[in-house]
Formats: C-alpha cells, sequence, structure tokens
C-alpha cells in the first residue's frame, strides 16, 4: 500500500504529539513546550480546540512524509490538516490513540519528558494541578467581568431613567408645576402621572 493510501495517526499526548502509522509504528515526534507555565498554556490552547505551532509543525512533517490520510481526534486539528491540503478524519477516542496513550511513562522517558516513569506521572500531576489552577482562575475572571458587565448596564439603566423623569417632570410641572414639590419620589411621580393624568384627577390624599 503506497503512503497516499495509508493512514497516518494524530496522537496528542501531554508532552507533544506522536505521529503513528496503521501498523502501529512511531513515526516521528513533536515535542510540546518544556517549560511548566508554556505547557499548561499549550494544552490549554489544545482543549479550546486552536491549532498550535505544535499542530503546524506535525502536519508538515507528515506532508513531509508524503501522508495524505490523517485520522486526528479533534476538529481543530482536522482544520489544521485539511488547510495544508491533506484529509482528515475525525476518530475521538480511536485504537491508535489509545494504544499509544497506554504506552505514555515510557514514551515519556524515550522523548526527555521524564528521566523515569516514576518522575513522568510526578510531572504530570503537577502540570494538571496548574493546569485545573489556570482554568479555575480564569473561569473567576470571566464571572468577575460578567459581574462588572451588569454593574454598568444598571449604572446605563439608572441613568437612562432618571433623564427620562427629569424630562416628564419638566414636560408635566408646564401642566401641574405644583406635584413637583408634593412628590419628589421619581417612582411616585411616574406613577400618579401615569394613573390620574390630568391634575384635576388628583385629590389631597
Amino acid at each position: 500500500m503506497s503512503l497516499q493510501q495509508s493512514k497516518v495517526y494524530f496522537v496528542e499526548a501531554p508532552f507533544g504529539i506522536i505521529l503513528v502509522s496503521d501498523n502501529d509504528e512511531i513515526l516521528d515526534f513533536i515535542q510540546a513546550p518544556s517549560r511548566l507555565d508554556d505547557l499548561v498554556e499549550y494544552l490549554i490552547s489544545v482543549e479550546r480546540g486552536e491549532v498550535t505551532p505544535i499542530h503546524e509543525k506535525a502536519v508538515a512533517k507528515i506532508k513531509e512524509k508524503g501522508y495524505l490520510n490523517v485520522v486526528v481526534e479533534h476538529y481543530g486539528t482536522a482544520k489544521a490538516v485539511s488547510q495544508a491540503g491533506l484529509i482528515p478524519e475525525v476518530k475521538p477516542g480511536n485504537p491508535k490513540a489509545l494504544y499509544i496513550r497506554s504506552l505514555l511513562p515510557e514514551l515519556a522517558v524515550r522523548y526527555g519528558f521524564a528521566s523515569s516513569q516514576e518522575e513522568f506521572f510526578a510531572k504530570l500531576h503537577e502540570v494538571m494541578m496548574e493546569y485545573t489552577r489556570r482554568k479555575l482562575r480564569r473561569e473567576a475572571q470571566k464571572r468577575d467581568l460578567l459581574a462588572v458587565q451588569a454593574i454598568r448596564a444598571i449604572d446605563d439603566i439608572d441613568r437612562t431613567i432618571n433623564l427620562y423623569i427629569a424630562r416628564l417632570r419638566e414636560w408635566y410641572s408646564v401642566h401641574f408645576p405644583e406635584l413637583d414639590e408634593l412628590v419628589r419620589d421619581h417612582e411616585e411621580y411616574a406613577r400618579l402621572v401615569h394613573e390620574l393624568r390630568h391634575r384635576g384627577n388628583f385629590t389631597a390624599d
């Protein structure tokens, strides 16, 4: 079978992207950023479905090797593959990806992410803790922003209401100037004007 007919599997791991052939051969490895901060940001971008420079490098490697058909797990990755002139096939949790992920501790050592499998699990824990912290922090920031926007919207509504009330008092005072001094509460003033309309309908009560 020619490479044009074969498939390459695009497997994303916490420490990079692994390209796998139909017969489970690892064709290439594209390393993710090694610094904790950069790695966490990379993983957040992957979760959002964004195409990162790591993805672009992996797609370029696939083209160099002469493959045309690429099995991916995410639609964001499929878009990057398609834009490169290759044919994507989206298969979340496909058997090749699951097989490679079962080898992650071993592969992490092979590709220098960790010096031992024990260190791999320790580093993975550190990465996921920081990943979770950042996700929670950003969600809290979003909520804070929504609260600020809500407060601003309420302030805008208050200003608009006050403007309309001021205009209503100006207009109705031409007809019934005494009411402006008698009723200081804006809401009560608007209610009385709406319900009684003509000054002849007002009583001392």
